[in-house]
């Protein structure tokens, strides 16, 4: 099996819709202000994009470059911004550092996946 036939539909399309997602939500809150965004719809985002018809090694380049740039776009949070109130969809108001942290574990939780594919 070649890694575009193992990874076709699987952690690294989500990983790509989750850095877009996530890129939005540390940005807007990082204007101040209580935020309320939509969920993700996740099967839509991955159907609607047609993952299958890219290259995978094209896929893992942009999420590296997009992850990177998030690194960058979290460190520049001001500090009077990490308790700002978000809320996701019909989820429970968490605060902007939350999502920062969640995003990260949530990273390491698909990263980790990925890994014990290639294995």
């Amino acid at each position: 099996m070649t890694e575009r036939e193992e990874y076709n539909g699987q952690p690294i399309n989500h990983l790509v819709d989750s850095a877009a997602n996530n890129h939005q939500r540390f940005v807007r809150a990082g204007q101040g202000s209580p935020l309320a965004f939509p969920p993700y719809a996740q099967d839509f985002w991955v159907e609607f994009q047609h993952y299958q018809t890219r290259d995978w090694t094209d896929l893992v380049g942009f999420w590296h470059a997009y992850n990177r740039h998030l690194a960058h776009v979290m460190r520049q949070i001001p500090d009077d911004c990490h308790q700002v109130i978000c809320t996701i969809g019909h989820e429970a108001p968490v605060t902007l550092e939350f999502l920062v942290r969640d995003y990260v574990v949530h990273l390491k939780h698909h990263l980790a996946q990925i890994a014990a594919g290639v294995r």
